[in-house]
């Protein structure tokens, strides 16, 4: 929600350098609790600049860009402060790999199906969901039936659903998210085809970028642009509508296909307290005697009571100059290689771990 009171800011019309810094407040908040939505929400907003311009003098649009931005860098400050301190204590270096595993696959936008709801589970995912074999990493998704038919429609009538500037910032975020998300190798269907794509330079060339590690997430801009179509076209169907029936019926009928399409079943809600006994037991621990804490068991959430996906628990303890980051590797067992001879099954686990000085193996 930070990140819509600074879309409401930036886009109100009577915009000037209070309502910039607003939006840039507002973001900034977003990147405090969310890296990913707040650095996508900063290039939203800064391609928004960009083409809505309107009839501002450029040295106008470069003041409040320049405020905007500022006010963001400044309520981000004490995040951005403590990744630099990171960086320069630990030097950590993400690998290519990472990027690869953790990137939307091309067939995701047909095959995938993020969420469990009535018609992606009862009509979408046995009639195409079943080709799916991206299993590992992140998945991006189809966007959506409902949509994808009431835009399309309103595409069809030839009408203008938006203003021109506007319709080009959309375009573009949907062509940035898209092409981003898939990371800087292909992947398609859970096979890795290694052929290069334009993310591959991005991260050549602008290396800051790579904070961003999980780039399936990337889907969220087009996600987002496919929204806001949505409503312009839905806007525009609407208006064009003479029964009196029809206009009565057509707004609760597209709800309901929304709920039917996008809404998660098994219909329920549930409070469940995050801080596992395992966590509990751990920070009591760690603030009587502060100390690095080793992540263990090796799988992320095998039971309910794990502690948790990555070995940021580590640094539950630290002091003032940051224990050093820990964790066991994963070696997952790689059932194809498994061999079988006449006294014996061998079993291959497979996995890597990343080393701080030279291996030493029998003198070696």
């Amino acid at each position: 929600w930070p990140l819509l009171i600074s879309l409401y800011f930036i886009s109100h019309p009577k915009r000037n350098l209070i309502y910039t810094v607003f939006s840039g407040f507002w973001l900034g908040l977003q990147f405090l609790s969310a890296v990913y939505l707040g650095l996508m929400g900063f290039g939203i907003i800064i391609t928004y600049y960009v083409f809505n311009r309107s009839k501002r003098s450029v040295l106008t649009f470069l003041k409040e860009a320049g405020v905007f931005t500022i006010t963001f860098i400044l309520i981000s400050l004490p995040s951005i402060v403590g990744y630099l301190t990171m960086q320069k204590i630990y030097k950590p270096v993400y690998e290519q790999s990472q990027y690869v595993t953790y990137a939307a696959h091309i067939s995701d936008y047909i095959f995938a199906f993020i969420n469990d709801s009535f018609i992606n589970n009862n009509l979408l995912r046995p009639l195409i969901g079943i080709f799916n074999q991206h299993i590992r990493g992140e998945l991006a998704g189809f966007v959506g039936m409902t949509p994808l038919l009431i835009i399309g429609y309103w595409l069809l009538l030839k009408k203008r659903i938006i203003k021109g500037p506007k319709l080009a910032w959309l375009f573009l975020l949907i062509i940035i998210g898209f092409v981003f998300s898939l990371g800087p190798r292909m992947n398609w269907n859970g096979r890795y085809l290694v052929t290069p794509l334009p993310y591959w330079f991005v991260l050549k060339f602008v290396p800051l970028i790579g904070v961003m590690r999980a780039v399936a997430r990337y889907y969220f801009l087009i996600i987002f642009a496919i929204s806001i179509l949505l409503i312009y076209s839905l806007d525009g169907v609407n208006s064009i509508i003479r029964d009196p029936l029809f206009k009565r019926l057509f707004f609760p009928v597209l709800f309901l296909l929304l709920i039917l399409e996008f809404y998660p079943t098994p219909m329920q809600a549930s409070a469940k307290d995050w801080q596992t006994p395992v966590y509990l037991y751990l920070q009591k621990a760690c603030k009587s005697k502060p100390g690095a804490v080793l992540e263990y068991p090796f799988e992320y959430r095998y039971k309910s009571d794990d502690i948790g996906k990555y070995p940021a628990y580590s640094l539950i303890g630290s002091d003032e100059n940051l224990d050093r980051y820990s964790s066991i590797p994963l070696f997952s067992l790689d059932q194809s290689a498994t061999q079988e001879t006449r006294d014996e099954i061998i079993l291959i686990f497979r996995g890597g771990v990343a080393l701080d000085a030279n291996l030493n193996y029998q003198g070696n």
